[in-house]
């Protein structure tokens, strides 16, 4: 997508919210708001200046956990029991 001139914020946006919304699961994942879930990838570059830093994400945290570079372990030390915070008057 990024080859045939489509911005890189929207390519990150059809491989994460657009797509979260067409299998109907945008409501609880895809963006990162208050009550829902998030996964983050991290970079050692910014992805909207050079995208192709996606193909060498150096940290992921899923389920508030960092999870090891081969997607195997979960590294935290003990599990998370704490649930989302929720905004004021929610």
């Amino acid at each position: 997508m990024g080859r045939a001139g489509i911005p890189h914020m929207q390519v990150i946006q059809a491989a994460t919210r657009v797509a979260a919304e067409a299998i109907g699961i945008g409501a609880t994942v895809s963006t990162i708001e208050v009550g829902k879930e998030a996964d983050l990838a991290a970079c050692r570059v910014n992805p909207l200046t050079d995208i192709r830093c996606l193909n060498d994400v150096v940290m992921v945290v899923r389920a508030g956990g960092l999870v090891s570079r081969d997607g195997g372990a979960d590294l935290r030390q003990e599990p998370s029991t704490s649930k989302p915070k929720t905004a004021p008057g929610t």
